[in-house]
């Protein structure tokens, strides 16, 4: 998804190698090549298998899991290396079943980030670099200079009374639908 693509350009951007995507939809898969991320079809592999071949056995060292599947974690976990990083970036919710945390999490030193936007202030005293303030100007410029791409991500555009149409789509038929744009104009 959008979330998804942003993360691995911005991994990219930071010197991230290999960057690996995985999605079940084949049209998302087709635009992460595009953007120049290996990517794994989940429909068709053991992903953490998969990703352990990609990295010679070692596993990924920073896996951001971001579609917000609780079904997803354990898979995302497993991929992880030993004292690598797990980012719950998609904001999981609901329960993960069976997590074997000592397997999972303590024995391999994996470190368990959530990330969640809102738990930053909206702009911090002098000194402190990342605030939601900071991370828009930053991410504008990053979109205004080309080095992130959205292009391909936003496969609609719509007026805004077909929003609520729309968002029941994005759930239902996530196939047909990327990103969204409504034309406010």
């Amino acid at each position: 998804g959008i979330v998804g693509h942003l993360a691995a350009q911005l991994f990219h951007l930071n010197g991230a190698h290999p960057i690996i995507g995985v999605d079940r939809i084949p049209a998302r898969l087709e635009i992460a090549e595009e953007y120049g991320i290996t990517t794994l079809d989940a429909n068709d592999t053991d992903t953490p298998q998969a990703i352990r071949r990609l990295t010679n056995g070692r596993g990924a060292d920073v896996v951001v899991e971001a579609t917000g599947n609780p079904a997803v974690v354990i898979p995302a976990l497993q991929s992880v290396a030993t004292g690598g990083r797990a980012v719950l970036l998609g904001s999981t919710r609901g329960p993960v079943d069976q997590l074997d945390v000592y397997t999972l999490i303590h024995r391999n030193r994996v470190r368990l980030i959530g990330a969640h936007e809102m738990a930053q202030g909206y702009d911090y005293a002098q000194g402190i670099r990342w605030s939601r303030a900071e991370n828009l100007r930053l991410l504008g410029s990053l979109f205004a200079s080309g080095r992130i791409r959205s292009d391909a991500l936003i496969s609609h555009t719509i007026a805004p009374d077909e929003a609520l149409t729309i968002h029941e789509k994005l759930s239902t038929r996530p196939e047909e639908y990327m990103g969204v744009l409504i034309q406010w104009t």
